[in-house]
């Protein structure tokens, strides 16, 4: 333990265990939402699997792990909600280049409307307040950055080119949130981005990508819920 104190638990460690958590359960989210659902010689549709998701989820399947699966989930889409939002002054005076100015005005468009979006609803996780002491926070900071560091090593052994492909990209955006939040300013955490933090093109567009795949998480299971309310109403029918 950081602290050195017996009986209190590593906050790191339980950050990791339920980012961790949130990741794979949004994966198996997408793998249920980007289902082949009929497949011909020509031609396959893909679409919601709502029994994919009830066996993976629901509480008559998982009792309650199910339900804090997707807690995970939302508490990881906070930190990369809120990572945006921090990062969001330094966004906004950033240069896009991709070689058209068209899709480079287009691009920094999109962007600032994210930015007013997330503002609208800015959440309730608050990084100043996890790690309020200034001789654990530099030490914590460095122990999450270590262990993703290790998860991405691992993925390398992922035989499959695109998994390992999309399992890096998220990891990285991941550790792009985490280094956002909790790089301290004078070791001491706070709510406004620290000058310390430098980020490359990669980090930044992986940044954004494991936020879409975070909010396509929610938004498959806000269709779900949907799903299951309407057949609730149809079966009181009968």
């Amino acid at each position: 333990k950081i602290n050195g104190k017996d009986g209190e638990s590593c906050i790191e460690f339980k950050i990791i265990s339920r980012i961790l958590s949130g990741f794979r359960t949004s994966v198996a989210i997408h793998l249920s939402a980007r289902y082949p659902l009929e497949t011909d010689r020509f031609h396959t549709t893909w679409g919601i699997n709502y029994s994919q998701l009830e066996r993976r989820f629901s509480s008559q399947a998982t009792g309650l792990n199910g339900s804090l699966w997707i807690k995970d989930v939302f508490f990881t889409y906070m930190i990369v909600h809120r990572s945006l939002l921090k990062l969001s002054v330094l966004l906004k005076t950033l240069n896009i280049e991709t070689g058209s100015q068209h899709a480079d005005h287009h691009s920094k468009e999109l962007m600032l409307a994210l930015i007013d979006q997330l503002k609208i609803a800015p959440g309730t996780f608050r990084e100043s307040v996890m790690f309020s002491d200034t001789q654990t926070s530099p030490k914590i900071m460095d122990t999450i950055c270590t262990k993703f560091k290790n998860i991405s090593r691992i993925l390398d052994c992922v035989a499959c080119d695109k998994c390992r492909l999309w399992g890096k990209a998220q990891v990285q955006g991941l550790a792009t949130a985490l280094k956002i939040l909790f790089t301290p300013t004078n070791g001491v955490i706070q709510d406004k981005l620290s000058p310390a933090v430098k980020l490359n093109r990669m980090e930044i567009v992986s940044l954004f990508n494991v936020f879409s795949r975070f909010s396509n998480s929610l938004n498959y299971l806000n269709q779900w819920r949907k799903h299951m309310l309407l057949d609730a109403v149809a079966k009181s029918d009968l």
